[in-house]
């Protein structure tokens, strides 16, 4: 009642205003029978008195033709809703106050979505009202946050395994994606694809959960399982990351036999203690790359996946596959020519931090001790023929200088001993061999302006990550991006 006077402008306490009647997960009712031909659902379909209307949200619950006695309609999935609507939303529809701290994770690990948002304020009340800055509350919160949606949300079947995997990995590196997109799915797990009951999707259609995925299923056969939903304006498919994790990764993982996940959830989206660590400001310069760092660079893996399983016939892809959507056309030409090759996965070394140590049909990353982040094994090939082969480096541009960046388009070798400096005549240590990269990845946080260096490509993070907010900002609370002789000043408060 609050809710339909809050949306009119209706004083809830007036008597003479009809009801707004809502069923949740009625797939749950759409199973059920009492001593009736009909199921639970269609029962209370036929029992609303006209010309009321009653509002169902579920999935995969099997109804019979019911329009000999009321007028259905079926409706598109409510849409996410933004940090500020749901600000607004805690705060005046459902009157939970909540540390300014958690909006931010919270909406994010919900992915915007009304019914998991619900469940985080309303069924974690104890806990959500935190003291500001107390981590151990954070952690019990999200800890009761995780099993409820787990307890909202439809669980996803051992069969789905295949689509769902490749629809978080969609999710997570923001992908466009249509509607009526076949997925692509790893062609290893093809065997796990079972024919199963046939439901109807509604009045008029019906599909199967096994056989009917084709080759790899639609993102509309994906949204109709409830594994996430399609984003029409944005061309976008979303997955809570809040129930896809690593315990129910595992779960999937054991039913299906599978012993080599590629990715855990996790290597996506950082855990949420460090994330609020990160809100917090209790963690180093250097913790706060590494938190944005990997997920990023696994995120590139995750790509190079999903652009291989489309078109599994050779193992080099085409770099602007990979990069999609991140960089901007005017540079497209100038990587035209490149293809990568990530198949051996992602190699994360503490030693051996040179351009010679990077692992050959793999991502390797160093981290901020080495002179690049990482480096991605590539070739360029031309007219059918390969000109060249060798790792690009992928460097992470959290606090540039200028000279920071001319510095990057040489690498570092391992030492020459004949090449000795002899500074006052003495022998010194040995100078690693420098030779100029053939291409140089720049990642920033959102799009800069392209550089007259053809070399450098500029690569916006927020296009590709789930977690390019993560991007760590200077002590002072403010991001500089430098770009040529431009220098932008960004809040800090504005990046929440």
């Amino acid at each position: 009642m609050r809710e339909t006077a809050l949306y009119f402008g209706f004083r809830y306490d007036m008597k003479k205003m009809d009801p707004l009647i809502v069923l949740d997960s009625c797939e749950v009712l759409g199973h059920s029978k009492i001593y009736t031909p009909y199921t639970l659902l269609e029962t209370l379909c036929c029992d609303i008195a006209g010309p009321q209307k009653m509002f169902a949200i579920g999935c995969g619950g099997p109804t019979k033709d019911l329009s000999s006695y009321r007028t259905t309609m079926t409706l598109e999935p409510f849409l996410p809703l933004s940090e500020s609507a749901h600000k607004d939303a805690a705060t005046k529809s459902w009157g939970k106050a909540v540390d300014v701290i958690l909006y931010g994770p919270i909406h994010r690990w919900a992915a915007g979505l009304p019914r998991l948002l619900v469940a985080a304020h309303t069924q974690c009340t104890d806990v959500i009202c935190l003291a500001s800055g107390c981590l151990d509350a954070v952690a019990t919160f999200f800890q009761r946050f995780q099993a409820a949606a787990s307890s909202s949300y439809s669980k996803i079947r051992p069969e789905w395994f295949p689509q769902a995997f490749s629809c978080l990995l969609i999710s997570s590196t923001k992908l466009k994606v249509y509607h009526d997109e076949c997925i692509p799915i790893n062609p290893k797990w093809r065997s796990l694809l079972k024919a199963d009951d046939i439901i109807a999707i509604d009045r008029n259609s019906k599909t199967s959960l096994g056989n009917d995925w084709g080759q790899g299923g639609t993102f509309r056969q994906a949204a109709a399982r409830s594994i996430g939903w399609h984003l029409h304006d944005k061309k976008r498919f979303v997955v809570p990351p809040i129930i896809f994790t690593d315990k129910v990764m595992n779960g999937l993982m054991l039913e299906n036999g599978i012993q080599d996940p590629l990715i855990m959830p996790s290597q996506l989206h950082p855990p949420i203690a460090d994330e609020i660590a990160w809100r917090l400001g209790k963690c180093s310069n250097s913790e706060r790359g590494r938190l944005f760092n990997k997920p990023f660079v696994y995120a590139v893996y995750a790509r190079y996946l999903l652009a291989y399983w489309g078109n599994p016939r050779s193992e080099w892809v085409r770099l602007t596959d990979v990069f999609e959507g991140a960089f901007q056309e005017r540079q497209k030409y100038d990587i035209s020519n490149y293809e990568v090759n990530l198949s051996g996965g992602v190699h994360v070394k503490d030693s051996g931090l040179l351009y010679t140590d990077a692992v050959p049909n793999a991502l390797t990353y160093f981290g901020s001790p080495a002179h690049h982040d990482a480096y991605m094994f590539c070739r360029i090939v031309e007219n059918g023929v390969v000109t060249w082969e060798g790792a690009v480096p992928l460097q992470m541009r959290h606090e540039p200088k200028p000279r920071d960046l001319a510095d990057k388009m040489w690498t570092t070798g391992k030492p020459q001993p004949k090449k000795l400096s002899t500074k006052s005549g003495k022998k010194g240590t040995p100078i690693p061999p420098r030779e100029a990269v053939r291409l140089l990845f720049c990642v920033n946080q959102s799009e800069c302006k392209v550089l007259s260096h053809k070399r450098i490509v500029m690569i916006a993070a927020d296009r590709m990550s789930s977690v390019s907010s993560l991007w760590p900002h200077s002590k002072e609370g403010n991001v500089k991006c430098i770009v040529g002789t431009k220098e932008n000043i960004i809040n800090v408060g504005e990046a929440f």
